[in-house]
């Protein structure tokens, strides 16, 4: 856009290089070698960026998503400086966005193809993408063979954060739909995959492949309400689109958990929870949770000095910090209680001096003493320690044992 007004790049620039400053290695055709590592090129009325290629593997869907908002960030300030240059005002605006994924040699036979791959994904994955990664302006989720790869293609999603999710999501679906036996259509029902009805794939208008359409359901998916249930199924329920998306994530992502925070976003579920330093009537529970998780069989404690500790801390890193504590506290432990040297040194430093210590102590024995009514036996296997340990303990802060018994 210059000057508010939509120009095509081939037009105004002729080629990338006269956009960006730097100079640009030449690829194939008429791309061009980013500096940020990826591919630019016009395409009809397009400035299109590609990044370069990432191997699926676990975070590769963050990688190739940081890598294309990079390039984004690149382009606009690329941009801007020309804009600066010629007197006017330049702003990029998003067009539409393509997950491409190889097609893997391994599963190829008679039956397994790209184009047959791509006609059986073209059935399954435009309901959850709708929801991640469409608007009110949408009109199609387009899924395209290519040779060997495939092209899903959707409008552009101005949220890396929901871009990455329908990364995600693609790339966990077709991993796993790649594996089917073959590719037939049948496939949906064996697998149990909930089914539009009606529901009529679109061939592409001008180039290879299929697209969902608002004309290819029973109503526009892209503008109603995506929690009415106004969808009407195969099986005959009518449910939400929001239903359908968690319907068809509950079955395909259950293999993939790589993927498996995407189902709490199409499911609408989300939960907020304050800050573990806000609740920490919540620490005992969470603490037990910890031990039993890291050290199943053993009977650990806390010391007091620890548990005082672990209660001071302020958790920035909130449950994941308090778990990797009590997992390290649990390797190092060599007794059956956790003490406040085995802590890490950040959460050591909050633990109590002498006094509070001592007081701490006093308090913990006169409690074990009311509990167990005076049986000292019953208190030094409390306090994981000896009938003698506790007569030194009496004797350290001045208590009278029989006025437990009374």
């Amino acid at each position: 856009m210059i000057d508010d007004v939509r120009r095509l790049p081939e037009k105004v620039f002729g080629t990338p290089q006269r956009l960006i400053r730097r100079k640009m290695i030449p690829r194939t055709g008429r791309s061009f070698q980013l500096p940020t590592g990826g591919a630019i090129y016009f395409d009809t009325g397009v400035i299109e960026v590609a990044t370069p290629i990432v191997e699926i593997e676990p975070g590769c869907c963050y990688r190739a998503t940081r890598l294309l908002w990079e390039q984004i960030q690149y382009l606009g300030e690329e941009l801007r400086e020309w804009g600066k240059r010629h007197n006017c005002q330049t702003r990029l605006q998003g067009f539409s966005t393509h997950y491409n994924f190889s097609f893997q040699s391994e599963h190829a036979s008679p039956k397994r193809n790209a184009d047959t791959l791509g006609r059986l994904l073209a059935h399954i994955l435009p309901a959850p993408i709708i929801l991640l990664a469409a608007n009110r302006k949408s009109s199609a989720v387009g899924v395209r063979p290519r040779g060997t790869r495939i092209e899903v293609t959707v409008d552009f999603t101005p949220d890396a954060a929901l871009m990455l999710a329908t990364c995600a999501f693609v790339a966990g679906v077709a991993g796993g739909v790649s594996a089917w036996p073959d590719y037939e259509i049948a496939q949906l029902d064996q697998h149990n995959i909930p089914r539009f009805a009606p529901f009529r794939l679109r061939r592409h208008t001008s180039r290879k492949g299929w697209r969902v359409t608002r004309e290819s359901l029973a109503g526009n998916p892209f503008t109603t309400d995506v929690n009415a249930p106004i969808w009407k199924l195969r099986d005959g329920r009518e449910v939400s689109l929001r239903k359908i998306a968690q319907l068809r994530c509950d079955i395909l992502i259950t293999p993939h958990p790589a993927v498996s925070n995407l189902y709490a976003r199409l499911a609408g579920l989300r939960v907020t929870l304050c800050p573990l330093r806000d609740r920490l009537e919540d620490l005992g529970t969470l603490v037990a949770s910890s031990l039993a998780r890291h050290a199943p069989g053993r009977d650990l404690g806390l010391s007091t000095a620890a548990a005082w500790a672990l209660c001071k801390h302020r958790w920035p890193l909130n449950i994941r910090e308090l778990d990797q504590t009590i997992a390290a506290a649990v390797a190092i432990a060599r007794e059956d209680r956790i003490g406040v040297d085995v802590l890490q040194d950040q959460i050591r430093s909050a633990a109590p001096n002498a006094a509070e210590l001592a007081a701490m102590r006093r308090d913990e024995l006169i409690n074990l003493l009311r509990l167990h009514h005076g049986n000292l036996a019953a208190v030094a296997r409390a306090l994981s320690t000896s009938r003698a340990q506790v007569h030194r303990l009496l004797r350290r802060f001045e208590l009278d044992v029989e006025s437990f018994r009374a």
